[in-house]
């Protein structure tokens, strides 16, 4: 399966919304690429996993796995007209889907650049450290 042509179809939008670049991270790994932070998804079976990636104080680049804090947010609409269905592409195109709304409708900061949801998340009881990222991640994103 493409997972490139549905994910660029689902974030075409997002991307011209908010002034973002795609980058092709690797085999079913995308990334869209902001002012000073990028956010890579990962599509694994039928699973999305989400993090963000920006530099530190010490201007290492960090990766914050993220999805479960990010998607507490969403809501009903955001899953509006979506169909259940047990096709793995289908599945995963709903996911994008309903990532790029939820983006788009409860994390308009965020993607604009803004840091300050860095407060909540460690907080988050789900939160995990950051990690810095590994030489293929600086290699291809190099915010």
């Amino acid at each position: 399966m493409n997972y490139e042509i549905i994910f660029k179809q689902e974030f075409e939008n997002i991307m011209n919304k908010y002034d973002m670049r795609y980058l092709n991270v690797d085999n079913n790994e995308f990334a869209i690429v902001g002012r000073d932070f990028a956010l890579i998804f990962t599509i694994h079976l039928d699973d999305i996993f989400i993090s963000y990636v920006m530099r530190n104080s010490h201007g290492e680049l960090e990766i914050y796995d993220f999805d479960s804090f990010i998607v507490e947010k969403f809501n009903a609409i955001d899953r509006e007209n979506i169909k259940k269905t047990n096709i793995v592409e289908e599945r995963v195109k709903n996911g994008l889907k309903i990532i790029a709304r939820g983006l788009s409708n409860h994390w308009d900061g965020l993607m604009k650049g803004d840091k300050n949801w860095v407060e909540d998340y460690l907080v988050y009881p789900l939160a995990g450290k950051p990690r810095k990222a590994d030489k293929k991640i600086i290699d291809i994103i190099g915010i």
